[in-house]
């Protein structure tokens, strides 16, 4: 019933943005959705979430009657002009993803989702709050809100937490991105609508290496996402509408959800403002913006001083020197000099020229001060350490090749780039010349200079973009893993297929967007037809040729899955969780819902890699799971192990007891133990952990006498029950 609920919520605040803005409906669900995570996200970071949730189906409710009662649309007209081909694509897809993800009861099993974004959702899930506003054991650092999230706002009604929720959450965000696909075509364009139905249902299926043997739309990871909502921020530009206002405030909220997601989010917002700004240069409606309308007035006249006053705070805000801040006293009493300035009606000069460049100005802005909002309200709740990063060279010293080991990271960069295959088609180099080329060849058959010069310059941007994205995973793996001697770039197809997820959505849409500038609704007869609609019929040869090949050309591929992972082709899809998940869970299970929040826990895993830790976290909770000792493997005293590589710690009876003590254990998980630990720590045991050897993991009752720990064995939940009694009242 919550999935129910919160698809009429998004199409109801669809429906209003369609109806009262002239938003196009195949639009208006994208920017629905990102509007509704945005206001959370403020909520949220001002602990309102559950108001803040409340509130939006509260107005999402509100939206019919606003359009039906006050601004009296009759509801034929309104409903008649919602329901296209996007919109309906949109709906059934959502449908669809919820009837597999439910039936075959997808679950959490990879890394990442342990780390942070599946652990992440059922804490704000539980808790109707912010990770960041409470103290969690969340261990790695921590990103943005937007995913977690959108998938609490998706189970929002629903008493329990569900893990196929998220996956379903991230499958509707999809969709309405690929739905934006179809804003210009009606119910007439049948075969256009069938191609595009094809590639939004299918095209993400051609990134194989790219989710690591994951289904497309079975995983929680933020990858394959943010490069979506990439692709969904550039083509609500090209895409929303005709008027120049209504692509620009419809993209402003795809924006905030896209910097939202990570980190990165902000360097692809960029990029996407850079395809907007060449757009608007190239734009002849620009012309009509240097009139005396109330909305261009006020844009034009305070977007500078505006833009001066946000750049001032934020760099007031990172700023440690009072001689800084003293200097940044002038631009700030610049912006109020101008202020006044157009108080007075002493109005900037008007020009096309400005106008053209204020628009991506403010959008810039905008997408700088959100995220420069997530990392104060990060730094004010203080709550998850995010350790900085102390790097010997500067930026500017590695772009110039000054440090030999960003030069090393480039160089296995451009080895991976001949090799890697993220896009099935080929290399990276393969898909770049593709993507690159589609534009280009959508607007040379418009046989119009000026479309051809746009899509050529778009395409450009686009490849530029790749190439700073580029740059800026060989600045971040430089800083992270400057320390190691060897390494391997770990996650790099996933990280680049980021760009392409998004980029290959983008050029196809171009080649759409250019079939569309060619139209003519006045051709008669079928050659004539057919002659001018060349790019229509280029677009989707094009189109259903590359959907075509995921099928049939796929298993050419070295990195090729087994269909029995396609969530979309087989009954057989692997969505449940994997073998080293269900033993914690199966073990676990007897106790999870007897845990408490104020219980405090010691997972016991060694000769682990630390991912059964991550499980067992998320398995515990609402319990706090502690970190471990060290990397976790105990050694004795004196052994020669490598602090950098190895996960051994050296670890005695009394410094294993102090560490438990300092961090207030009352229960201990022993679920792998090595030799040492079963010759020197079984005494601790009431039982000797006799019968660890026999396949049994249990909970143990930390007891502390003042002098020494010990571990009583807690055979079922009852029992934990029992012993949270007698911690409440001793007299039990």
């Amino acid at each position: 019933m919550d999935f129910f609920l919160s698809l009429i919520s998004i199409l109801s605040v669809s429906l209003f943005l369609h109806a009262r803005f002239k938003l196009n409906a195949a639009s208006s669900v994208l920017v629905s959705i990102s509007s509704i995570i945005m206001t959370l996200c403020f909520f949220g970071m001002i602990d309102l979430l559950y108001i803040g949730t409340l509130s939006v189906y509260i107005f999402a409710l509100l939206c019919p009657v606003y359009l039906l009662v006050v601004k009296k649309i009759s509801p034929k007209s309104m409903i008649s002009g919602f329901i296209t081909p996007g919109v309906v694509f949109f709906v059934l897809f959502s449908l669809l993803l919820y009837y597999l993800l439910m039936t075959k009861n997808a679950a959490f099993r990879v890394w990442d989702e342990f780390s942070f974004w599946g652990t992440a959702a059922k804490i704000v899930k539980h808790n109707n709050r912010l990770y960041t506003l409470f103290k969690s054991s969340i261990k790695n650092n921590s990103y943005a809100p937007a995913l977690p999230l959108l998938s609490y706002y998706l189970q929002f009604f629903s008493k329990s937490f569900s893990e196929y929720k998220v996956y379903l959450s991230y499958g509707m965000a999809i969709a309405a991105t690929m739905s934006v696909l179809f804003s210009k075509l009606s119910w007439k364009n049948f075969i256009s609508t069938t191609i595009l139905a094809l590639f939004g249902l299918v095209s993400l299926y051609s990134l194989r290496l790219g989710t690591e043997g994951m289904p497309v739309y079975a995983t929680s990871y933020a990858d394959m996402q943010i490069g979506v909502i990439f692709a969904g921020a550039v083509l609500i530009w090209f895409f929303s509408g005709e008027s120049l206002e209504v692509r620009f405030f419809s993209m402003i909220p795809v924006l905030g959800m896209l910097v939202y997601i990570k980190d990165i989010g902000l360097v692809l917002a960029m990029i996407a403002i850079g395809a907007a700004a060449v757009d608007i240069l190239l734009s002849e409606d620009a012309a009509k913006l240097t009139g005396t309308c109330a909305f261009y007035r006020v844009l034009y006249d305070y977007s500078l001083p505006l833009s001066i006053l946000i750049l001032t705070l934020i760099l007031n805000f990172f700023s440690d020197s009072i001689f800084l801040r003293t200097f940044i006293l002038i631009p700030l009493l610049m912006s109020v000099f101008l202020f006044l300035r157009n108080k007075k009606n002493l109005s900037i000069p008007r020009s096309k020229l400005v106008f053209k460049i204020l628009f991506p100005l403010f959008l810039s802005l905008f997408v700088i001060s959100v995220y420069f909002l997530w990392n104060a309200h990060f730094s004010l709740a203080n709550q998850i350490s995010r350790e900085p990063k102390v790097y010997e060279y500067t930026l500017l010293q590695m772009i110039t090749g000054k440090d030999a080991y960003f030069n090393e990271v480039l160089r296995i960069f451009r080895e991976n780039f001949r090799l890697v295959q993220v896009v099935h088609l080929g290399p990276l180099l393969t898909s770049f010349i593709l993507f690159s080329l589609l534009p280009v060849l959508g607007g040379l058959l418009t046989f119009k200079r000026k479309s051809f010069l746009r899509f050529t310059l778009l395409s450009l941007v686009f490849a530029a973009g790749f190439i700073v994205y580029y740059l800026f995973l060989a600045y971040l793996y430089t800083t992270q893993f400057y320390h190691y001697d060897d390494f391997s770039l770990p996650s790099f197809p996933r990280y680049v297929m980021t760009y392409f997820a998004g980029w290959m959505i983008i050029s196809f849409g171009l080649v759409y967007r250019a079939a569309e500038d060619t139209k003519s609704k006045d051709t008669c007869g079928f050659f004539e037809k057919i002659k001018s609609d060349r790019n229509t019929l280029f677009a989707g040869a094009v189109t259903l040729s590359y959907v075509l090949s995921i099928f049939f050309f796929a298993k050419n591929s070295p990195n090729y899955v087994h269909p029995d992972q396609y969530l979309l082709t087989s009954s057989k899809v692997r969505v449940s969780m994997d073998e080293n998940r269900q033993n914690i869970t199966y073990r676990a299970s007897r106790y999870t819902d007897h845990l408490l929040p104020s219980d405090r826990i010691y997972f016991l895993c060694m000769e682990s890699d630390g991912g059964e830790w991550f499980i067992a976290n998320y398995e515990f909770m609402p319990a706090f799971t502690v970190d471990t000792l060290g990397k976790g493997n105990f050694v004795p005293p004196g052994t020669d192990y490598d602090e950098i590589y190895s996960y051994d710690v050296e670890a005695t009876v009394e410094s294993f007891s102090e560490y438990l003590r300092d961090n207030e254990v009352n229960l201990l998980f022993v679920y792998q133990v090595n030799t040492y630990f079963l010759e020197g720590f079984s005494d601790m045991f009431e039982d000797g952990l006799n019968d660890y050897y026999d396949g049994s993991r249990k909970f143990y009752h930390v007891i502390d006498d003042g002098e020494k720990l010990s571990f009583s064995p807690i055979y079922s939940g009852e029992q934990l029950d029992e012993i949270h009694g007698r911690a409440i009242n001793p007299t039990v």
